[in-house]
């Protein structure tokens, strides 16, 4: 299941290329793209656009950019109305099977004289390219495929010494268990603790530079680098010393040499400790918010039958949804907030709030679809508190005849579910708070007796640890709702639900969401 970040069209400018370019990085650092991701993707884009711009014969004069990502890639494509270019091949006239044949240093040769095209080859995982016909397709078409590195469930351990050798074996001793990342001294683990979630420091004392405890200092001056969980590894267990790394808060220490059996038995029982504190400290808090975040809708639609359900990681929250009576109508929005940890949770809580007094004041013009979108995009990019997190948003408005309007900011798109099959509604639109006064597309769909429409969060189909586990997922989803069809709305979601539940072992890892939609016909 795709989700489009980005849907653009722009004329065929270098201003154009540096704006989208621009939108493009905003839309990576939305999404939590790891860096060299990010950067090879706007640097392929930047290079593909320009190409396009500056030596496509007849010139083009219009391009469209569509990015979007799914649980295996990220997805580029870049359409234009000019003279064909193919990116596979060398140049025009050399077809892409003889490309085996030329030298590394030819393709850098082809790729300073201006097309760069050993530099997309080198920077993405797959291109792929469509000439325009005179019939059925106007537009060139290259699609440049990035696989998506997924986030290692194993929590992340930094170890800190200026002896490799030491690296080394406490990286055996701790790998299976954990993501290991390694630093020579304190100033190398403060530069890479400032940009990647750490849940664990295993840090010497005595290394030149910054030492052991002059590290700690200064990480406890970050947020949160004072509540990350922090062991010693010490030759010297002086009284004096451990007396000072007590008052700067540490977890444990340990005195060299470490076997692995106590290494492991210590890092364990530390993280554990830190998350029983975490827990102690947010439970109530986190009641609260997930209790009123609780997806609840109306008793009466006049014309439809709902219903909802929702799962989440255990301390969730990031998903929900709001419903709003209007004058004509009834408006709907499915709104996930990246993430699920309580950083998600809280903003749920004022997305939730944001978009009810919205509601409230567009309920005498029936909520216009694109017009709630562009409001909360509006809001999500001028507002400072809300412009922290990134958020899709998917709105509907249903009518007592049966018809739906329909719009999407980077949500995942509603399925329509009939006897024949299931078929993703064509509908997609860019992430809120990326443009000033950004357009939303809207489309009409018609729902008959005996349809269904689900409405989903990308957990749905995504919570499970791997690419083929996630593949295995959706294939039951979509396979449990197409079955279901002809059973009663309650019973048929208790069913897809099961189905998840039995799949995940009531324990996803990513919030999920469903909502059932259909005609109430009685």
């Amino acid at each position: 299941m795709k989700t489009v970040l980005l849907d653009i069209e722009q004329p065929a400018t270098l201003a154009s290329v540096t704006k989208i370019r621009r939108l493009l990085q905003q839309a990576l650092s939305l999404s939590q793209a790891d860096r060299q991701t990010a950067h090879q993707i706007a640097l392929c884009f930047a290079e593909a656009a320009t190409n396009l711009v500056q030596h496509s014969v007849p010139a083009a004069r219009l391009f469209k950019v569509k990015f979007s990502m799914s649980s295996q890639a990220w997805l580029l494509t870049l359409e234009d109305d000019g003279g064909s270019w193919d990116p596979t091949q060398l140049n025009p006239a050399t077809p892409d099977t003889l490309l085996d044949a030329f030298t590394l240093d030819a393709l850098t040769l082809e790729a300073e004289s201006g097309r760069g095209i050993a530099l997309l080859r080198t920077q993405c995982s797959d291109l792929a390219y469509q000439a325009a016909d005179t019939t059925a397709n106007a537009f060139n078409c290259l699609t440049i495929t990035w696989t998506n590195r997924l986030n290692d469930p194993r929590p992340t351990i930094v170890i800190v010494d200026d002896e490799p050798s030491q690296q080394r074996l406490y990286q055996t001793y701790l790998t299976e268990d954990f993501q290991i990342l390694t630093a020579d001294n304190g100033q190398q683990a403060l530069a890479v603790i400032r940009h990647q979630h750490i849940d664990l420091v295993l840090s010497d004392i005595q290394m030149p530079g910054m030492n052991g405890l002059e590290f700690r200092e200064q990480l406890n001056s970050l947020s949160p680098g004072a509540a990350v969980p922090f062991i010693f590894l010490t030759t010297a267990n002086t009284s004096e010393m451990l007396q000072q790394a007590a008052t700067i808060g540490i977890d444990d220490y340990l005195t060299k040499p470490v076997s692995k059996q106590m290494l492991l038995h210590t890092v364990h029982r530390v993280l554990e400790r830190s998350k029983q504190v975490y827990r102690h400290l947010t439970g109530q808090v986190n009641r609260q918010i997930a209790s009123a975040l609780s997806p609840q809708l109306p008793a009466n639609c006049p014309g439809w039958r709902l219903a909802v359900r929702q799962r989440n990681t255990g301390i969730g929250g990031g998903d929900f949804v709001i419903a709003q009576p209007c004058e004509n109508s009834f408006f709907i929005a499915v709104t996930d907030i990246m993430g699920h940890n309580d950083t998600a949770k809280f903003f749920s809580y004022a997305y939730a709030g944001y978009l009810r007094g919205m509601l409230l004041n567009l309920a005498e013009i029936d909520c216009p679809p694109d017009e709630v979108l562009r409001r909360l995009s509006m809001g999500a990019r001028t507002d400072h508190f809300l412009s922290q997190v990134t958020l899709t948003c998917s709105a509907l408005c249903l009518h007592p005849d049966g018809e739906v309007v329909l719009a999407s900011a980077g949500h995942p798109p509603p399925l329509l579910i009939t006897k024949q099959g299931i078929q993703a509604v064509n509908i997609s639109g860019i992430l809120p708070g990326l443009l000033d006064d950004p357009h939303y597309p809207t489309i009409t769909q018609s729902l008959e007796p005996g349809q269904r429409l689900a409405v989903i969060s990308d957990g749905l189909f995504e919570s499970a640890m791997t690419p083929s586990g996630r593949q295995e997922l959706e294939r039951k989803m979509l396979d449990a709702l197409r079955k279901t069809l002809s059973q009663p709305l309650d019973d048929a979601m208790a069913h897809v639900m099961q189905v998840f539940d039995d799949f995940t072992g009531g324990k996803p890892n990513d919030d999920a969401l469903l909502l059932l939609i259909e005609r109430d016909c009685e």
